[in-house]
């Protein structure tokens, strides 16, 4: 029985990313299909007056947006399963107020276990020198 909880234990990641170099080569290896399975969701507002700090104003060509000022764990939940089976690994960015924390949970409710968020938000993720040379970004809400 502890060889099998071990086992199953080990299948998990959940990992709260600070380099974000590191985040940023898994966003490539998403990007460019070479992270199988996987999912990027920026879980900024979708439009916000007072910064520009939201999804609209410049994000990760191709990420799902989850607004989480509207958030809702059932509606999410609901979302997610509808979309991407349990094998899925999720990418979590957010506006570095801690808002992937929470959908963390969610998602491991839902019975995902590949997870990983970068923990310092968006606006610093662009800082990075690789960001540019790695990342295509666009603005608007069409994604």
């Amino acid at each position: 029985i502890i060889f099998t909880i071990c086992l199953l234990n080990s299948c998990t990641k959940i990992k709260e990313i600070e380099d974000s170099n590191e985040f940023i080569d898994l966003v490539y290896g998403w990007s460019s299909g070479t992270l199988k399975d996987s999912c990027l969701i920026d879980l900024r507002e979708l439009r916000n007056e007072a910064t520009l700090d939201d999804y609209d104003s410049g994000h990760i060509s191709g990420a799902k947006s989850y607004d989480f000022g509207n958030d809702n764990k059932e509606k999410f939940i609901t979302w997610i399963t509808g979309l991407y089976n349990k094998k899925t690994t999720f990418l979590l960015i957010d506006s570095g107020h801690n808002e992937y924390l929470t959908i963390i949970e969610y998602l491991k409710e839902a019975g995902y276990s590949k997870i990983y968020a970068y923990k310092y938000g968006y606006a610093n993720l662009k800082e990075s020198s690789d960001f540019k040379n790695k990342i295509a970004e666009s603005t608007g809400i069409e994604d």
